[in-house]
């Protein structure tokens, strides 16, 4: 129902603003180009993700199958209901390592912690920019910054370790939190996670200037990353498929306390989503055809570097 909405909200708004649709049209090869490299890095940075949570259970997966892996389950993530990325990714690392379902929820929660809290912080920096500069910026969204920051570090900060319970409902919430405890305390896994999700969304910036700069409305770096960092918490804490529409709708709720139109800010995330879209259902579909052909017939925990 909510994606429903958001989508007769965009088809509305593209209809009554038909300059959207042209600037994305008008885009010239060399910025696609670049705007699809930026989007293979980024699953590059999923696919480190995987390989540095899963080192945490002394599980290993090579780079180039979780390169492959993180292309299905962003093509997933579209192409099927809600967030079914994660469910295909779970299944995969179960047949390939026997990895325990509850131990990805962990690792998946984790990585999510980690995600939003450096957005919120790379939010914080800009806000703080923002205002050095004299320029204005939206309250609400500074607010959410700051909540993520604080959630996030309290999370990581405070120790956390449950006795199990005979009930299942606590026992399952119980070795959750006690893995991420294990997460937490292992040696440099925490600071290589947080390396990772920046570099991600450092990608996400120069992406977002690539997309503007693409549609003919070249934006400064201080309002893209707060654009970026909205945007990259809105991408994790939402759950229609790959926040389609939220995003949208920010971006040009957004637009109005920023340097750009919302007319440039929808083009431009238009623009991003497109080529996301379209690099993760074709990249996501032979990645899918070389998983199974290459690793489907290998046995449970095998190692590979």
């Amino acid at each position: 129902m909510v994606l429903a909405i958001l989508a007769i909200w965009a088809y509305s708004y593209v209809r009554s603003n038909p300059e959207v649709l042209n600037a994305v049209m008008r885009v010239s090869l060399p910025s696609l180009a670049g705007l699809i490299c930026l989007t293979l890095g980024i699953f590059l940075t999923n696919a480190l993700m995987t390989k540095a949570v899963l080192s945490g259970y002394e599980k290993h997966l090579a780079l180039r199958e979780a390169f492959l892996l993180s292309a299905v389950t962003t093509a997933a993530n579209y192409a099927l209901p809600g967030r079914s990325g994660a469910g295909v990714r779970a299944v995969y690392l179960k047949k390939r390592l026997d990895f325990d379902f509850l131990d990805f929820a962990t690792t998946l929660s984790g990585v999510l912690v980690l995600s939003i809290g450096v957005n919120g912080i790379l939010g914080l920096l800009s806000v703080a920019l923002l205002t050095v500069a004299g320029r204005g910026f939206d309250l609400w969204v500074a607010a959410a910054f700051g909540f993520a920051v604080l959630g996030a570090a309290t999370i990581v900060v405070i120790p956390t370790s449950f006795a199990q319970r005979p009930a299942q409902g606590p026992k399952i919430l119980a070795r959750i939190l006690n893995g991420w405890g294990r997460i937490r305390t292992t040696r440099g896994l925490t600071l290589r996670l947080v390396a990772i999700a920046f570099a991600q969304s450092m990608l996400m910036l120069v992406q977002t200037l690539v997309a503007f700069n693409a549609i003919g409305g070249p934006v400064a770096v201080i309002d893209s990353l707060f654009f970026t960092a909205a945007k990259g918490i809105a991408l994790l804490a939402t759950i229609t498929p790959g926040a389609l529409g939220v995003v949208e709708w920010l971006s040009v709720y957004m637009a109005s306390h920023l340097s750009f139109s919302p007319e440039q800010a929808f083009a431009a995330q238009a623009l991003m989503r497109t080529v996301t879209i379209g690099s993760a259902l074709s990249m996501g579909s032979l990645a899918a055809v070389i998983l199974g052909r290459t690793y489907g017939s290998r046995p449970w925990n095998t190692e590979t570097c």
